[in-house]
């Protein structure tokens, strides 16, 4: 059980950061954007191959991916720039699919779908992370350090400055406010919870292959976040830590068929996500008054 236990915490402190981008990302377009996801893929891969194929440290790769990953958001958002809504999820739901089946086909690269499973915990320099405790340890470290980061600029006049934009982009226009430089720091803001966040994911298994990044993933990052949706960060890990157990505790205690708990998973968050829209957004839309 304290296995487990320790399993689900560094579960939930993954999911709460990766949860916070994705809050971040969709508050810089004000609807859904698949193209996180994708970002997440990237960096993900990135880190992993840097590890295996160069030797890095953990704290070498995370960097590095982090860096190359910003180049791959200024693309996405470039080429979906022009698109609004609808649109615009759909557009990025198509990239997302796109670096899925990429992380399939690419096999030279990341080996289909047997995926890399070479990855090592070397910290930095001969410093190696070996057991969950350790682990644990070094996630509390970062949370911390995020949501106090999160926390602060929260409090900043960049941030009430890209609230009031969505309230009235004319107002700030007015006040000769510069919004191209709010939503470039809110792009490295994401990105970087993108890249962090998938970093723990993939030194924590020292595994991963295409199928990671499916619909278990998606849901997940979807319920938290959507029932966190007016929480504070601490709101999101409270969130992550119950919705972190209830899918672990139906895969590792088999209440049902092993054969049918992935499905059984699913459906169970999709009548979460149904509860909730009905129940405690239903005169909100996104957070806002109808």
């Amino acid at each position: 059980m304290l296995q487990f236990a320790l399993h689900i915490i560094i579960s939930a402190i993954i999911f709460a950061i990766l949860t916070s981008g994705f809050r971040f990302f969709i508050k810089l377009r004000w609807t859904i954007d698949f193209s996180y996801l994708a970002i997440v893929i990237f960096a993900s891969y990135t880190s992993a191959l840097l590890n295996i194929n160069f030797w890095f440290w953990i704290i070498a790769s995370i960097l590095i991916s982090f860096l190359l990953s910003i180049l791959f958001t200024f693309l996405v958002l470039f080429l979906s720039s022009k698109l609004n809504d609808v649109y615009f999820s759909i557009g990025t739901l198509a990239l997302y699919i796109l670096a899925y089946q990429l992380a399939y086909n690419m096999g030279s690269i990341t080996w289909w779908a047997l995926g890399l499973s070479w990855i090592s915990r070397n910290l930095i320099w001969s410093i190696m992370v070996s057991n969950l405790s350790s682990y644990l340890i070094l996630s509390l470290i970062i949370l911390i350090l995020i949501f106090t980061f999160l926390f602060l600029f929260k409090k900043s006049y960049f941030y009430k400055v890209l609230t009031w934009r969505w309230e009235n982009e004319i107002v700030v226009k007015s006040l000769w406010t510069k919004i191209l430089k709010y939503k470039f720091v809110m792009i490295l803001i994401t990105t970087f919870l993108a890249a962090v966040g998938w970093w723990l994911y993939t030194f924590y298994y020292l595994y991963i292959d295409p199928s990671s990044f499916w619909l278990s993933m998606l849901i997940l990052l979807v319920v938290i976040w959507f029932i966190s949706y007016k929480f504070n960060d601490r709101g999101i890990f409270g969130t992550s830590m119950i919705v972190m157990f209830a899918y672990e505790y139906l895969r590792f205690f088999k209440v049902v068929d092993p054969s049918k708990i992935g499905y059984f998973r699913e459906m169970l968050f999709g009548v979460i996500v149904v509860i909730v829209a009905f129940v405690v957004f239903r005169k909100t839309s996104f957070g806002r008054e109808n």
